[in-house]
């Protein structure tokens, strides 16, 4: 069979590289390697660095830009029929006779719908024509599969939690050193609520100012040297996984998440994570500290600091989030 897939997250900017590029370049790298038996189209606007494809995979290059899903992919669909159409970025081409599998990342625009004033009219229709076309719809919590479900209640949806990232998975030191600072990885965005994060650590530094925060993302406007607050925009993977691994915990407080991949990622390498229920996904609630509310936050940095001993829950977590379970699951829906 021949699959395309849709790799525009492959394009994004340096800056702009999230969960949905970080799973999305593991999905289009693993699943031919896993999948031999079927051939892989990777369908890109721009040329992606740093892409390794198996021999039954190509990236298919298709120009202009404008209207790009909508028109110029439902070209090529037409051209070049697929078998299988892989919509990991929620989006889906005008025309394919191909069986459509959709990838929702998530009903944050749904619930907060103030907080995209851009793009939740979009969204919303983006997720309209996943329910009435698509074959499956694959989301990565049981609470998005529950909230797809409160929409339409005969939408097929499979849950399907993401994998560890590839480059998380190399062992670790038996004991890592912890250092004096907190970590968020993440994008500037009022659902990601970095003004409840900046303010539990204010209110932690009045117990103890030996701690920094360090925000990895384009976070120049939250940073203050004198409040020990620092941005980092600009760092590799190997970067952060060494900020992960040393990390006294990581910290998230978003008003809604659909997976939350830096706590996956931070459970990888041995960190900490203390979150607010809001921010943390049934999957995860029992390797992170949930807290509902500013004190109860702010406690369990204390907590966090006055403990800042190892923690073995890498292993159990790369076992259970697997790449070979998350790609048998996913190829089980081609039949």
């Amino acid at each position: 069979m021949k699959i395309a897939i849709d790799g525009g997250a492959l394009c994004s900017p340096k800056t702009e590289r999230f969960g949905t590029y970080t799973m999305g370049k593991g999905i289009v790298e693993e699943l031919p390697v896993f999948d031999k038996a079927n051939q892989y189209s990777v369908y890109v606007f721009c040329k992606p660095e740093n892409i390794k494809l198996a021999e039954n995979a190509k990236l298919t290059e298709l120009k202009p830009t404008k209207n790009w899903m909508s028109m110029r992919v439902s070209w090529e669909e037409f051209r070049r029929p697929s078998n299988i159409f892989l919509a990991l970025n929620q989006a889906i081409p005008l025309y394919t006779k191909a069986k459509i599998i959709s990838f929702s990342h998530g009903l944050s625009f749904y619930f907060n719908q103030n907080l995209y004033p851009d793009s939740a009219k979009r969204m919303l229709s983006q997720v309209g024509a996943m329910i009435a076309r698509s074959h499956h719809i694959v989301v990565s919590s049981t609470k998005v599969a529950k909230e797809l479900r409160l929409m339409d209640s005969k939408v097929k949806v499979e849950t399907i939690p993401f994998p560890v990232p590839k480059d998380m998975l190399d062992s670790l030191p038996l004991i890592p050193q912890r250092k004096n600072h907190f970590l968020f990885v993440g994008m500037d965005h009022a659902i990601k609520n970095l003004a409840f994060l900046t303010q539990a650590f204010q209110k932690f530094s009045e117990y103890n100012d030996n701690y920094e925060l360090h925000l990895v993302g384009n976070f120049s406007r939250y940073a203050s040297a004198e409040k020990r607050i620092y941005s980092h925009d600009n760092i590799d993977r190997t970067q952060l996984k060494d900020l992960y691994m040393h990390a006294t915990a990581y910290l998230t407080a978003s008003l809604y998440e659909s997976y939350n991949l830096p706590v996956l990622e931070a459970l990888s390498q041995n960190c900490p994570v203390i979150g607010l229920k809001s921010a943390i996904i049934p999957e995860f609630e029992d390797h992170v500290k949930v807290v509902k509310t500013l004190d109860e936050f702010v406690t369990a940095m204390k907590l966090a600091s006055e403990r800042p001993g190892f923690i073995s829950i890498a292993n159990e977590i790369k076992k259970h989030f697997s790449w070979e379970t998350y790609l048998k699951s996913l190829t089980a829906l081609f039949v």
